[in-house]
């Protein structure tokens, strides 16, 4: 018995459905007179639907003020691509394949889009979206801006690789800028939350669902845990700061509980200042108090990461951290450039995909035999990056 699909709005907080919506015949569209498509087909083009969905209906109705889909717009597919690429959309950075992929499947919802509404989606409806070739088969035309060389652009600028030594200067100067952060920054770098959960951690302290819990042996923490098995309302007022990809217990990685346990225990200090409604306990916190953004947050980690820190090591002694102020003055580190630099202390400790997944709270395989197959690869950028670096650095002493 085949599966039957639905678009249904749900309460994010809740994960309660308050109501079936009109956009399922977004999905149940099809090009051919008869649908041949398999279940999970239909399910992997509706994961994609609603993505597209959320991000122009809900998440930046603000931006857009779009009540109906048939209401969007060229402009708003290349936005939606741009943050696609960049991970802001389904976390971490694509690869060109993705997003090509993920153009493809753009062009193919906005033809659907105009096939259903016609003339009423008066933004798109003069375009020409699909045609058939010699032998009858359905082709999509791009539109869209992100063309092979924006592609190329985009890959340029986005950077995710950061030497030890970096980060170890990222995680002090977060000390300075922003020290309510700088334990976020460990979690994202020793347990490889990502940005949303990031937001959703609380405290301990909470006395109905504590958000962390560990042991210890004698005074030393041995074991660390996040709880992300539910997501609850963070602020009072009942913003919504960010998502949960998979609700698990994460641990932290063994070989930084070390590092992690300072790094707590200053951040307790911190909260220490401030005074908490009942039944509201964010561990990360904005200046009122309340619990952080992933939006506010990822502006805070870019500003503090190609900002900050680029000043700081363009201003240094040291060649080695001036060098990469300057690859830093033409790429930028994306926004989850701690979430990478986590999977590759995996990948240099020869941990296995399952364990790789295990540790970073995947859903699937997919993201970690990435990393494994191309594990040479990857160890060779950043053989290659400190090399590059040490290259010019001797290459300045030459000329001196």
């Amino acid at each position: 018995m085949q599966n039957i699909w639905f678009i249904a709005l749900k309460d994010r907080i809740t994960n309660v459905t308050l109501q079936l919506t009109p956009y399922t015949k977004l999905i149940r569209y099809s090009d051919r007179n008869i649908d041949q498509r398999r279940s999970n087909t239909i399910k992997t083009w509706g994961q994609f639907v609603c993505r597209f969905l959320n991000f122009v209906l809900i998440d930046n109705y603000s931006q857009f003020k779009i009540d109906d889909i048939k209401e969007v717009s060229l402009e708003i597919g290349n936005k939606f691509l741009e943050e696609y690429a960049k991970g802001n959309i389904g976390g971490e950075e694509k690869s060109i394949q993705a997003i090509k992929k993920e153009m493809h499947r753009l062009c193919k919802l906005y033809s659907y889009i105009k096939s259903i509404y016609k003339k009423d989606a008066s933004k798109i409806y003069k375009l020409k979206w699909r045609y058939r070739d010699t032998q009858n088969r359905v082709h999509y035309n791009n539109h869209f801006s992100l063309n092979d060389n924006d592609n190329e652009r985009l890959k340029f600028d986005i950077f995710r690789d950061m030497p030890s030594e970096i980060f170890e200067v990222f995680l002090r100067l977060s000390k300075i800028d922003y020290p309510e952060l700088t334990f976020a920054i460990a979690l994202q770098a020793y347990a490889g939350l990502r940005p949303g959960e990031i937001c959703n951690v609380r405290q301990s302290i909470d006395p109905k669902n504590p958000g962390v819990t560990y042991q210890k042996i004698g005074s030393k923490i041995n074991a660390f845990s996040i709880n992300l098995t539910k997501k609850y309302q963070m602020r009072y007022d009942g913003t919504d700061v960010g998502g949960i990809k998979k609700r698990r217990i994460q641990k932290v990685y063994t070989p930084y509980l070390t590092k992690l346990q300072e790094l707590y225990e200053e951040h307790l200090a911190i909260l220490d200042n401030y005074e908490f409604d009942d039944g509201y306990y964010p561990m990360f916190i904005n200046e009122n108090g309340e619990a952080i953004t992933v939006k506010s947050y990822r502006e805070k980690i870019q500003r503090l990461a190609n900002g900050h820190l680029k000043d700081f090591l363009a201003k240094s002694d040291n060649p080695y951290f001036r060098r990469y102020a300057q690859i830093l003055t033409q790429k930028k580190l994306s926004p989850h450039f701690l979430r990478h630099y986590f999977t590759v202390l995996l990948v240099r400790d020869n941990l296995t995909p399952h364990e790789i997944a295990t540790w970073r709270g995947d859903k699937n395989l997919d993201s970690s035999l990435i990393y494994c197959n191309n594990k040479e690869d990857l160890l060779r950028s950043i053989k290659e990056l400190n090399g590059d670096i040490v290259e010019d650095i001797l290459r300045e002493v030459d000329n001196s």
